[in-house]
């Protein structure tokens, strides 16, 4: 799903769990290129390696992943430059190649503008932040510390998604998996690895990607709603909304593709709470709690391990939707048309 070239970022600190996470979810996906963080992420421009002279400009990852994924990595491994390129062109959505003409036999300066229709995926590990042993005094209530790369990159990314571990998450079955899988590499160890192989989940999304969904009136309202309220309530004295206007498309992007994954062809409110609760939370990492107050993991705060858990979860996401009404009249426009269940 294209997602109107939405940006990921995993906040995190098990970076090889996030890591194997992402890179798997590439192989299930038709088109994705994972980045290797020595060379240019954006086209560039060199001489022709056959010794013409003239100027050969090299596509790069984010060119060649075009309608697909660009796998990124870990951002804190990226150079300053780097970092600061990447968040223009996120900002712009084109890049642009200068060439020299007197470099390459020309009488005339060129520039070469390129669109880019990419999706990036990346991580953040917490632990590389240079501010992790200081006091956080100006932090905002549920505000991450993403200072391992620049607050304005941070703020173009249409999601950040922070991945926690406790430390009380029990190990031990991560490490018999692994021993067991060290011992009989060959070995089924889960019986739902047969019932569900690599080739189903892409079949489902492959299925899933090409289904034509459309918004009903009370989910759009709902997000609409939602929209209105909180650039209404995010606010600063000295930049004013902290919501951009591009989080609109952001919401329907997201709430189409979970009826997608849903296999409907109808946006309903669930969808479009799931989607308000994910960008909710992103915009609490990156600018703290507003009235609209959500979990660290809003989407999936149980442990789905039994059906109970499963109904815990749907009462939860109920929960959700009775107070996101109660947000919407209370600082959202005056009526919003919804058929809560």
């Amino acid at each position: 799903e294209k997602l109107n070239n939405l940006t990921i970022c995993y906040i995190t600190d098990r970076i090889i769990q996030s890591s194997r996470l992402l890179s798997y979810s590439m192989c299930l996906l038709p088109r994705g290129i994972r980045h290797p963080p020595s060379s240019d992420i954006f086209p560039s421009v060199s001489k022709d390696k056959h010794g013409t002279g003239s100027a050969s400009i090299q596509a790069c990852s984010a060119v060649l992943a075009k309608g697909g994924i660009c796998y990124l990595g870990d951002l804190s491994s990226y150079k300053k430059d780097k970092l600061e390129l990447l968040q223009s062109v996120l900002e712009s959505r084109a890049t642009t190649v200068f060439i020299p003409g007197k470099k390459y036999g020309e009488e005339a300066d060129q520039q070469v503008t390129t669109a880019v229709q990419t999706n990036f995926w990346s991580f953040v590990d917490v632990d590389s932040s240079p501010k992790k042993h200081t006091q956080k005094e100006n932090f905002l209530i549920g505000q991450m510390d993403v200072s391992a790369i620049p607050p304005n990159l941070a703020d173009v990314f249409g999601l950040l998604i922070h991945t926690d571990f406790p430390s009380c998450y029990p190990s031990s079955p991560l490490v018999h998996h692994v021993l067991k899988r060290a011992i009989n590499p060959e070995a089924t160890l889960y019986k739902v690895s047969q019932q569900f192989r690599t080739q189903d989940y892409e079949e489902f999304i492959a299925f899933a990607k090409n289904l034509h969904v459309q918004l009903s009136t009370e989910a759009e309202n709902l997000i609409q709603g939602y929209y209105l309220a909180s650039r209404r309530v995010r606010k600063d004295s000295l930049h004013g909304a902290t919501l951009s206007a591009s989080a609109l498309k952001v919401l329907i992007s997201l709430a189409k593709a979970h009826t997608k994954l849903s296999l409907r062809t109808y946006v309903h409110e669930e969808d479009a709470v799931i989607a308000i609760l994910l960008l909710e939370s992103s915009l609490t990492l990156k600018h703290g709690k507003s009235a609209f107050c959500v979990v660290p993991n809003p989407v999936f705060p149980f442990n789905l391990s039994n059906e109970n858990s499963l109904q815990q979860r749907d009462c939860y996401l109920m929960q959700c939707h009775h107070q996101l009404l109660q947000f919407i009249s209370t600082y959202g426009p005056t009526h919003v048309n919804t058929c809560e269940e």
